[in-house]
């Protein structure tokens, strides 16, 4: 029989973690969306999910997911749509089209040229050459390389003309599909760090 879970214990998710190996043998892996949401409930998952806001959740079962939620343990509910609410009372725990999760660190795929904030989607720039998450920084970008600023013409115009121009795109980056990413650290600056998992 598995010892339960105690709020005191400092590696709560590894020890969460340990027990899904050992009842269910599973490997470590990725969550796919487009898979049913229901079975996560009735199976003991280790496995971590990447939200495009760029947080790391360490995904658990419903039934681990209540037993640390009594235990005091703080447990968010990761809606299809990516949004995340925190679990405030086990009636929360009715939701069978969800993830459990607990929260790690913010890890994020590109940093935004103008604000240095880490960015999971946005606006690519020359191939790469700079990248902006906010279309008001894209087009500042974009008059700044135009002699005078493109006096005259509207941002739609601007924006129009660069894309054709191939000038730039929009696109989503999966985090844990890349060489190497960037985690916030507590000051706000990004650490990059190569993705051993690849």
């Amino acid at each position: 029989m598995t010892e339960p879970l105690r709020v005191s214990d400092t590696n709560l998710v590894t020890s969460i973690s340990s027990r899904c190996n050992l009842q269910t043998g599973m490997v470590a892996g990725r969550f796919d969306s487009s898979s049913g949401l229901n079975n996560l409930n009735n199976i003991v998952m280790k496995t971590t999910h990447t939200t495009k806001d760029g947080f790391v959740w360490t995904i658990v079962s419903k039934g681990d997911a209540i037993v640390m939620f009594r235990n005091g343990g703080q447990i968010f509910k990761i809606h299809p749509d990516e949004s995340e609410t925190l679990i405030e009372d086990e009636l929360d725990f009715a939701d069978d089209f969800v993830m459990y999760g607990v929260e790690g660190p913010k890890i994020f795929a590109r940093i935004d040229s103008k604000t240095g904030k880490g960015m999971n989607e946005g606006y690519v720039v020359n191939e790469g050459w700079d990248y902006f998450a906010e279309k008001s920084d894209l087009v500042e970008y974009l008059r700044s390389q135009i002699s005078d600023g493109g006096e005259g013409l509207s941002d739609e115009f601007i924006l129009n003309d660069a894309y054709n121009n191939d000038e730039y795109y929009y696109t989503e980056w999966d985090v844990e599909d890349e060489m190497y990413y960037y985690i916030e650290q507590p000051d706000g600056t990004m650490k990059e760090v190569e993705n051993n998992n690849l």
